[in-house]
């Protein structure tokens, strides 16, 4: 499997970009995939890969924890119980094939702010061509989905399979951005 490799050799950061999307062909080939439930997709896969790498080669500074549904409730219940202190870090928690109104999700990402001390969600769709607009009643159901989940304060992201197999590492960049940002708004 070859990633995106379009760019100046010398430049740092892109070499460390580059060694980090090494990293997730070497940790595919391993099946290095991290999350408690099987990917159902090789996309899934792949960017599960991604993201744990993210969080545990590139973003140190965060605590990534991966949990089965039944403890990610529980664990978004205890964060948002916790009294918000602006020098504490808090875990960006994570789950997938999470059941949630009787559809299921990819993946799933809680994290709080502690600036308003309140714990907001992610939910990232992996679109293969197999399961998702080959119908135009297939794209009306994702999005009248992704409508409801965002009426309930929900983040959704939703990556093509072609984005993913492109660059898994810049899909996963694009997540922890997100839920950094998120993390710090006034």
């Amino acid at each position: 499997m070859k990633f995106n490799t379009n760019f100046v050799r010398h430049d740092p950061v892109q070499k460390i970009l580059q060694a980090a999307s090494d990293a997730v062909c070497e940790r595919i080939s391993e099946r290095g995939f991290e999350f408690c439930a099987p990917a159902e997709s090789p996309i899934e896969e792949v960017l599960g890969t991604a993201i744990c790498t993210h969080y545990r080669h590139i973003a140190r500074d965060h605590r990534f924890k991966v949990w089965p549904q039944e403890m990610f409730d529980q664990f978004c219940g205890e964060l948002e119980a916790e009294e918000t202190d602006p020098y504490e870090e808090y875990d960006v928690l994570a789950a997938n094939q999470y059941q949630m109104d009787g559809a299921r999700t990819d993946f799933i990402f809680a994290h709080k702010n502690w600036r308003r001390g309140n714990v907001f969600r992610l939910v990232v769709e992996c679109d293969g061509h197999d399961f998702h607009e080959r119908t135009k009643e297939q794209a009306a159901r994702d999005r009248a989905r992704d409508r409801m989940l965002q009426d309930k304060g929900w983040g959704v992201f939703r990556f093509t399979g072609s984005e993913i197999w492109k660059d898994p590492m810049g899909c996963a960049f694009q997540i922890a951005d997100w839920l950094d940002r998120k993390s710090c708004e006034t």
